[in-house]
């Protein structure tokens, strides 16, 4: 076999690509070039002769795209219709391994690839990848949160929901997550790590009093669950709160600064067991909530912020203008 291949993807998926290229090079006696969309433009020779391509990224400039179209590529796949090549049969099959995902279904599309080109060689079905479960780091995946709890330790705890990409756990990409299960379980606090693509069993978070979204799932979905949901954004975190729509707490700060997502976590967490009709919450600036008849009908203590006699109970603050520039350690504005 003297074909070469190209291979332009991102993270998690570059991770796979990169075992599977290594290990059946060796055995299957071909050269590839790996690289991702970034920095592509590196490899325009390369690509111009490559017998088949994987294109998995979206940051692909135009300098790549004109050598994708002018190389001499038997076999091109992509999430670009533009550059498409090959049987619209085993182009659909490319993307069914790509989409279930996992080393053995990237395996299987890169022997596809070459197998188009004329090399005789065998590539597998499709193996079943599951779309949502719960991942434990020392316990393992599983399917039940019934058999999760029989095995968890701190399944009587307060819990957080930890919610991830399933192709990051896919690929093994999920340290900011479990850095957060450890953190909270120092604290004695439970968790339930989930992995979704865009759905998750109900099953799986009905038990938690917080939620810390890490993945694409939208934060909407999330808060049928009634429960604060902490979600990265294009400006940082925020967290929502399934009483108060329209409003969030702005953290400035990203999903990987694990210290400061935990200690938002146990705050919101600790308010959560609070019995509900001993929550202050305080409303700026005065007398406003009665614009909202919503709050009146909440069943939390709802008082003026600056109120001498309740200033100090307050649990949280509804800024409804955005400028309470008073220290409340927890603070909603609107969105």
């Amino acid at each position: 076999m003297n074909r070469h291949i190209t291979v332009i993807s991102d993270p998690p998926e570059y991770r796979a690509f990169d075992i599977v290229l290594r290990e059946e090079s060796k055995v299957l006696n071909f050269t590839y070039t790996l690289t991702t969309g970034i920095d592509a433009e590196r490899y325009i020779e390369e690509i111009e002769r490559s017998d088949a391509i994987i294109l998995y990224s979206e940051d692909i400039s135009n300098p790549v795209l004109n050598a994708i179209k002018n190389s001499q590529a038997y076999f091109v796949f992509s999430n670009l219709r533009e550059v498409l090549r090959g049987n619209t049969v085993f182009l659909r099959k490319a993307r069914e391994y790509i989409t279930v995902g996992g080393i053995q279904n990237i395996d299987s599309l890169v022997r596809l690839a070459l197998w188009v080109c004329g090399e005789r060689i065998s590539f597998s079905e499709i193996v079943e990848v599951p779309w949502y479960g719960i991942y434990h780091p020392r316990i393992g995946t599983f399917s039940s949160i019934a058999k999760y709890f029989r095995e968890y330790p701190f399944a009587s705890c307060s819990k957080a929901g930890i919610v991830f990409s399933r192709r990051k756990w896919l690929y093994g990409q999920v340290e900011d997550a479990m850095k957060l299960v450890s953190e909270l379980e120092s604290r004695m606090f439970g968790v339930v790590p989930v992995f979704a693509h865009d759905t998750i069993s109900e099953e799986y978070l009905n038990c938690v009093d917080i939620i810390v979204n890490f993945s694409d799932v939208e934060y909407e979905k999330l808060l049928k669950f009634k429960v604060p949901v902490v979600n990265r954004s294009s400006d940082g975190i925020r967290v929502y709160h399934p009483q108060f729509p329209g409003f969030s707490e702005k953290l400035n700060i990203d999903e990987r600064a694990v210290d400061e997502v935990v200690e938002s976590t146990v705050k919101w967490m600790y308010l959560s067991e609070k019995r509900v009709e001993d929550i202050v919450v305080g409303v700026y600036p005065s007398f406003s909530f009665l614009k909202f008849t919503e709050i009146n009908r909440l069943p939390f203590k709802v008082v003026d912020v600056g109120s001498a006699e309740f200033d100090s109970t307050i649990d949280l603050v509804l800024d409804c203008t955005g400028k309470c520039e008073l220290p409340y350690k927890t603070k909603l504005t609107p969105d």
